[in-house]
């Protein structure tokens, strides 16, 4: 299993920003396949649904939200949630309560 990654978190913010899986994938100019798999990956490492698929809208659960308002942040400055060490962006990010889950 991958770790969670800034593509699957970017996917997510855009899903709660935009309210469709298919207006993600065109903004963010991916499949709409390759957004239900970032989508899925993330929950499967959450260990918990992070939306709820409607027919026209995708809201996000609990879950979803809090991942969204943790992560959100980062995907849209990244920058702020890395330091600079010798010139380098290095950093960790934690999620506020959400572990990731172990295999």
């Amino acid at each position: 299993m991958r770790n969670l990654n800034l593509d699957q978190l970017q996917t997510l913010v855009a899903i709660a920003d935009l309210g469709t899986l298919a207006a993600a994938a065109q903004a963010l100019h991916l499949a709409p396949p390759t957004v239900s798999l970032h989508l899925s990956e993330l929950e499967e490492r959450v260990g918990a649904p992070l939306i709820v698929r409607g027919r026209r809208q995708a809201e996000l659960t609990p879950a979803g939200e809090l991942l969204v308002r943790a992560g959100g942040t980062c995907c849209r400055r990244p920058t702020n949630c890395l330091s600079r060490r010798g010139g380098a962006l290095t950093g960790a990010m934690r999620w506020c309560g959400l572990a990731p889950r172990r295999a």
